[in-house]
């Protein structure tokens, strides 16, 4: 399972995957930007602010989805993607952005590094399948039993 929240400074942001995509709570993310004591709060006139001001709903840049809260319940909770948390970033002002910017585009990285490494992997798995589909149909063919154990035995493929 994946981690339910990373550490950025000393604050919990707390994330999900999905869709292959890791979400990152606004709310979290506004607390680590100005050290608010409702991020909740700032977070809602965020949203209005900047529908006054740019005609831009914010909240089109998220998802609704269920993170564990610290009362330990799950709760329907704002999410964005990092797209949409380097958007939501830019309408507040804060000296924290650019640190915060620069660590999220390195959670962005690891998870393309995820992807392909997991990609990688299942390409080997698949060739592995088709040789040894290939090797069954030849009768008595020791390189099956060999392969067969090589795999089980944690061997590189």
């Amino acid at each position: 399972m994946e981690k339910e929240f990373i550490i950025f400074g000393s604050k919990r942001i707390r994330r999900i995957l999905y869709n292959e995509e890791w979400y990152f709570s606004v709310v979290d993310i506004i607390e680590v930007l100005t050290d608010s004591v409702n991020s909740n709060d700032y977070w809602y006139r965020l949203k209005i602010r900047e529908k006054e001001s740019s005609e831009t709903e914010l909240s089109t840049f998220c998802r609704q989805l269920k993170l564990k809260a610290s009362d330990g319940k799950e709760y329907l909770t704002d999410c964005a993607n990092l797209k949409g948390i380097f958007r939501i970033i830019q309408s507040v002002p804060s000296k924290k952005a650019e640190p915060l910017k620069r660590w999220l585009a390195k959670v962005g990285y690891d998870r393309i590094q995820e992807i392909q490494n997991s990609n990688i992997y299942k390409i080997k798995i698949s060739h592995l399948i088709s040789s040894l589909r290939i090797a069954s149909m030849i009768p008595g063919d020791r390189k099956v039993a060999g392969c067969l154990f090589s795999f089980s035995e944690g061997g590189n493929f």
